[in-house]
């Protein structure tokens, strides 16, 4: 004999569905169906080419505000270490041919024409971005009054 173990509502339709083991307890069935996977992962891929532009965009806001950032560090280092040496420091660009502060740029004493006796080489910050002193100039020179 056969013995339906499914609890029913009034009207004979199966209330909770499971198997009962040893100890008498009733236990559900557990995991996910194909389709509901498959609805998942294709709401996730929704939601990710939606996300995708915007994170691009915020990533490339990331870089731009950090270099920002690092070079007026640079800056800020170069006006200290001018006034504390009592005398010239340079915030030079360490590509003297392009004069491209986002090649990388260092900081010097005095008015050398290249980084090799740099206190500090900063890096460069990438293809994306792209820092020029505007007139030309490959370096800005703090004296030792600070300006």
């Amino acid at each position: 004999m056969i013995r339906d173990l499914s609890k029913r509502d009034r009207k004979g339709q199966a209330l909770y569905v499971g198997t009962r083991p040893r100890n008498g307890r009733w236990t559900q069935q557990q995991g996910f169906t194909l389709i509901e996977l498959m609805i998942t992962l294709a709401i996730s891929a929704i939601l990710l080419s939606v996300a995708a532009p915007a994170y691009q965009s915020f990533i490339g806001s990331t870089a731009l505000t950090t270099a920002t950032n690092d070079l007026v560090a640079a800056l800020n280092m170069a006006r200290s270490e001018a006034l504390k040496r009592d005398g010239q420091v340079s915030l030079r660009a360490a590509n003297i041919v392009s004069d491209d502060f986002a090649d990388g740029y260092c900081l010097v004493p005095g008015k050398p024409d290249d980084c090799d006796d740099a206190l500090r080489n900063f890096p460069a910050v990438g293809s994306e971005i792209s820092m020029v002193v505007s007139g030309g100039y490959d370096k800005v020179t703090f004296d030792g009054m600070g300006g």
